[in-house]
């Protein structure tokens, strides 16, 4: 049997798709329907990660197999193959793809889907003392580190001392802020009132630096909805809007409101604001003028590079400047689903 790096060697080159999220996932799926040749789809993990539900996986609402599927499963018998690697290099112009593992593979088309990595905005501190929220590890790393603070608060004398413990800080009034911290003032009483705890004493705090949470939404009306159901919560919520971190310290977070340097002891900082491309993006040699303020690719309606016609882009790394979509699961999904090679 040939590897897939061999597939079709002589023959036509295969379609490549990078990345399987949602764009990436749902456009091997769709082409798969359109195109007879063969398809490859390469990820540096395993699993599917259906992030929207990585907030039930926290409060185990729902099973890990039912968000984060195994691709060689869910692509089984689908006539896609399925390559779990890291994409070292794009070369557009010999129309290549180099993994970290050495291997190469040739194409007809290409679909960008590589999704976005976490910007910590050169902040001091800010990647090495705050959790992320990415990833099914993220998840359960997340929530032992939770269910370990609640502990200790129990075992805590000092006032000041389990105040910090039973304070969780969110950075990021978007999307991923908002329910994180609908999350936690549902979930944390329930884990913490077994213990012994009172729940009144948990603190949950959003760090907003814009002057409202959900800036990226168009609805007025969704953002008081937002902040009036986080009021209800059985957890204390605080928005702290215009407050810009400037440091994260081991139990601290620095941030400046108003004019003035606040320190805010919290013995649990959640990272959920800055994405930056995919640092193989940003190597393409793509012009500055096809690229946006945040260094996405700007594409066609087709979803084409414009300097390339044979290459696709869609997820968090491209946007067409003509028809601005948000990086979300829905529209990366509705891209996936529609794109034409032809």
């Amino acid at each position: 049997m040939r590897s897939p790096a061999q597939i079709h060697e002589n023959d036509n080159p295969p379609i490549l798709i990078l990345g399987g999220g949602f764009a990436g996932l749902f456009a091997a799926l769709h082409l798969r329907d359109l195109h007879s040749g063969p398809i490859i789809l390469i990820d540096q993990s395993w699993c599917f990660v259906f992030k929207p539900l990585l907030y039930e996986l926290l409060s185990s609402e729902v099973k890990l197999e039912l968000i984060c599927p195994r691709y060689d499963a869910l692509l089984h018998n689908s006539g896609i193959t399925f390559v779990l690697g890291t994409v070292e290099v794009i070369d557009v112009d010999q129309k290549q793809v180099k993994l970290d593992s050495g291997l190469k593979y040739s194409y007809s088309h290409l679909v960008l889907a590589l999704g976005s990595t976490t910007s910590y905005l050169a902040i001091p501190g800010a990647k090495e003392h705050t959790l992320s929220f990415r990833t099914a590890y993220d998840t359960f790393a997340l929530g032992q580190h939770l269910r370990n603070r609640l502990q200790l608060a129990t075992q805590t004398e000092d006032i000041e001392e389990r105040r910090a413990m039973l304070t969780v800080v969110i950075v990021g009034g978007g999307a991923s802020g908002v329910e994180m911290a609908a999350t936690l003032a549902d979930l944390l009483p329930t884990w913490y009132i077994p213990l012994g705890g009172n729940p009144q004493e948990i603190q949950i705090v959003i760090l907003q630096r814009g002057s409202e949470i959900l800036k990226d939404s168009a609805s007025d009306r969704l953002q008081e909805t937002a902040q009036s159901a986080l009021q209800e919560r059985t957890a204390s919520v605080n928005i702290l809007l215009g407050s810009e971190v400037k440091a994260v310290h081991p139990g601290t977070v620095e941030f400046e409101r108003n004019g003035q340097r606040w320190r805010l002891a919290a013995a649990t900082v959640i990272w959920t604001t800055g994405n930056a491309t995919n640092p193989v993006i940003d190597s393409l040699p793509i012009p500055a003028e096809n690229r946006d303020e945040h260094n996405r690719l700007l594409v066609k309606p087709t979803l084409q590079l414009p300097d390339f016609p044979e290459v696709f882009a869609g997820g968090d790394c491209a946007i067409d400047p003509l028809n601005p979509q948000l990086a979300t699961a829905q529209v990366a999904y509705q891209q996936g689903a529609n794109f034409s090679l032809w």
